[in-house]
């Protein structure tokens, strides 16, 4: 065997052992914990019988080179001597003139030794291939573990974990009151008003589907008239939105959050709520999960309104894609005591400030939707379709409670119940 078959089968040996090495790393890439495709056990399983078939599939393709192919067996080399001594009437191994020195190539064979200690060296990287990739299962359970057990926890944690992870460049951008703005680094966005203007910002995307979540802090002290907004919206006469707004009040008096929703330009389904604590003195999370099953507005992990998707009863539901905006303005016509209380603009300029820029959510780039209601996204999962047991106790105390007004309820506004409103 020559040097540079030898070389020509080393690089083999070397070019199966990187895509075996590819296959484990691919593997333990897709266990991550944080991986949104990462879907139960059925997945786990078959990741592995995947690994396992590359492994195996990769040593069939291999068998060329086991050993008993190092050497001609007894009848064939009987046969091979026959030839040799019969019908080879020239040899350039034998020819003296041309090749004073036989080549390497020509008798005596180069032993196969070199080729049994390359391959023995393949079979001891493939076994520990084989053994590392029976770890990464062992890893992938654990990991497929720690899945489970977030989706045991309360959804709003979710967004909780990764709020922080994006810088406010990356996913928003300023749409007016440029001069209103203060930026922290990235990490925290400070608007201002005062008696000329607000500010406002906006999501560079749409979205279709998702968890969305802003930690927020209020203006401090008496910020009556003042509302701060969180709030989806799509463009358009017959727009979807969902919203928080904050309505300012006198300091020591509380503040009032307001949820509305908006399907194909139909609003009017108002809730207020007298929050339990003093959202001007620190941050706090407001969040929206958002899919084809229901709309849940969250205050830290607390639910405090569940949107049901009742389209089967003739009620329009939000599914148009949304950007994500926040502001603060001017509403001291409506906002504190129906109007009766107005802007003190000797307390301003007033300050909100938002951190968190993260975004869980579907990326709408054009009119063809559909796949951002599949449950390869962890929100649109089963398990997110309704709230569990110990949320629904949370919100039948928020509804108990702290709800001073429900459209619901509203028999001069609406003389017979909507439809999605309890009958």
């Amino acid at each position: 065997m020559s040097t540079n078959a030898s070389s020509g089968k080393l690089m083999g040996y070397m070019v199966i052992v990187g895509q075996l090495m590819e296959v484990i790393q691919r593997s333990i890439g897709l266990m991550h914990p944080l991986n949104p495709g990462l879907e139960g056990s059925t997945l786990v399983g078959v990741l592995f019988i995947t690994q396992i078939q590359c492994l195996i599939s990769l040593l069939i393709s291999f068998r060329g080179n086991r050993e008993r192919h190092w050497a001609l067996n007894p009848s064939e080399e009987e046969a091979y001597q026959a030839v040799k001594s019969k019908h080879i009437t020239n040899d350039y191994c034998s020819d003296r003139d041309k090749r004073a020195v036989p080549p390497p190539e020509c008798p005596p064979r180069v032993s196969p030794v070199k080729d049994k200690i390359l391959c023995e060296l393949f079979q001891i990287v493939a076994s520990m291939a084989f053994f590392a990739s029976l770890l990464s299962l062992l890893l992938l359970n654990s990991a497929t573990s720690v899945i489970f057990a977030r989706e045991l926890r309360s959804v709003a944690v979710h967004g909780e974990d990764e709020s922080e992870y994006s810088s406010f460049d990356d996913k928003y951008a300023i749409i007016w009151g440029n001069d209103h703005v203060s930026l922290d680094q990235g990490k925290e966005i400070q608007l201002s008003l005062d008696i000329s203007s607000g500010a406002g910002f906006i999501s560079k995307l749409n979205y279709s589907s998702g968890f969305f979540h802003m930690r927020i802090k209020l203006p401090p002290n008496d910020s009556a008239g003042v509302v701060t907004a969180y709030y989806l919206t799509s463009q358009g006469p017959n727009h979807d939105e969902l919203d928080f707004e904050f309505l300012g009040n006198k300091a020591g008096k509380p503040i009032t959050l307001q949820t509305n929703v908006f399907a194909n330009g139909v609003g009017g389904r108002e809730q207020r709520i007298i929050l339990w604590f003093d959202p001007r003195e620190d941050f706090h999370s407001y969040k929206v999960l958002w899919n084809p099953h229901q709309i849940v507005f969250f205050i830290d992990d607390t639910p405090i309104r569940v949107f049901k998707n009742k389209t089967d009863k003739g009620v329009a539901y939000p599914w148009q894609p949304m950007q994500i905006q926040a502001s603060l303005w001017d509403g001291e016509a409506w906002a504190t005591d129906g109007g009766m209380t107005k802007t003190n603009w000797a307390h301003a300029p007033f300050k909100a400030n938002f951190r968190g820029f993260n975004i869980d959510g579907c990326p709408a780039y054009d009119s063809n939707t559909q796949y951002c209601y599949s449950t390869d996204f962890w929100w649109n999962g089963e398990s997110y379709w309704t709230v569990n047991p110990s949320q629904q106790k949370e919100y039948e105390v928020v509804k108990s409670k702290f709800i001073n007004y429900d459209y619901c309820s509203d028999r001069n506004s609406h003389p017979t119940a909507p439809l999605e409103c309890p009958q």
